[in-house]
Parts: C-alpha cells; structure tokens; sequence
C-alpha cells in the first residue's frame, strides 16, 4: 500500500494578484521540490519507529490563472 499527498498551490503578489510570471513560478516549484527533499524528507517527520523506505516527488507547473472559486472560502 502507499500513501500519496498532493500539495498545490497558487502564487499570488502582495497586492493580491495572481502570480503568472513563469520565471518565478519556475523558482517556486524548484523551491519546493529543494525544501521537501532537504527539510521535509531528509530530516524527518514521522514517529521514530517510522521509515519512509521509497518516496517520488512529482514537480509540475499548470497552465492558467486560478479561479476565485479554486480560493478556500
């Protein structure tokens, strides 16, 4: 058995606009990958009687612009 996590998410400025820029979507999913490989995964988190024994990162960028109804409420 496996168990599989999704993380997905939109970028957005500090104005509140979306992010569509793809140079900086392409740092922020390299980003990411980094920080699970590195922190998440090389450093642990789960209980200590616990291995992970393989794991696959899947990095992707989608194309489009979020909707306001994709945004939690």
């Amino acid at each position: 058995m496996k168990v599989q996590e999704v993380l997905e998410f939109d970028l957005e400025a500090d104005d509140r606009t979306p992010m569509v820029m793809a140079e900086q979507l392409h740092q922020a999913a390299g980003d990411t990958d980094h920080a699970i490989r590195n922190r998440l995964m090389g450093g642990g988190f789960l209980a200590y009687d616990l291995l992970v024994r393989s794991w696959t990162l899947r990095t992707q960028i989608l194309d489009g612009t979020p909707d306001d109804r994709d945004l939690p409420p």
